[in-house]
């Protein structure tokens, strides 16, 4: 994420200055630019996928790294000369999409909890309610003999002291 962080913000002002729009498909524009930029950043952004994929293989679901690659790739793309070169390039980037895509859908399917979203609550609970409910395994939701992922609501209780003994913050997520 670092990687991508460091080298997104140069591609986009020269995508821009170089009358381009940041979602115009192809390389930059300016040649020159374009090879200022190659110089500068291409070393970050391999480095950015090299460690990426190496957290991969050491996390085969990590669908974060997955998702920083195909960012990484995409916009490493943006800095070829050839116009063929860059088509390539996206498309390796569309596969960490549909991997990532993939790893989500394999995590909620084997009853993990794979995103959460504050519904209400004391901010100050929300990591520690965060935490704890990607550890919960739930029993899969089957539909035609297959498990499918399901959007659900949990609540995630706190209470100070022994537990029971007195009313705490909730948080849902």
């Amino acid at each position: 994420m670092i990687a991508w962080r460091t080298f997104y913000p140069a591609l986009t002002t020269a995508r821009l200055g170089s009358g381009m729009s940041v979602e115009d498909p192809g390389p930059i524009r300016d040649s020159d630019l374009r090879q200022d930029l190659r110089q500068r950043y291409a070393s970050v952004a391999e480095a950015g996928i090299a460690n990426r994929q190496k957290a991969i293989l050491m996390d085969p679901d990590f669908d974060d790294a997955m998702a920083y690659t195909n960012l990484l790739i995409r916009e490493r793309a943006r800095l070829l000369d050839d116009p063929a070169d860059d088509a390539r390039e996206v498309v390796a980037a569309n596969q960490w999409v549909q991997k990532a895509l993939d790893a989500k859908s394999r995590k909620a399917q084997a009853g993990k909890v794979s995103e959460l979203q504050l519904i209400s609550g004391r901010p100050l609970l929300v990591p520690s309610a965060a935490e704890a409910a990607k550890q919960w395994v739930y029993q899969p939701t089957v539909a035609d003999g297959l498990p499918v992922q399901v959007l659900t609501q949990i609540e995630v209780s706190f209470s100070i002291g022994n537990p029971g003994t007195a009313p705490g913050s909730s948080c849902r997520t």
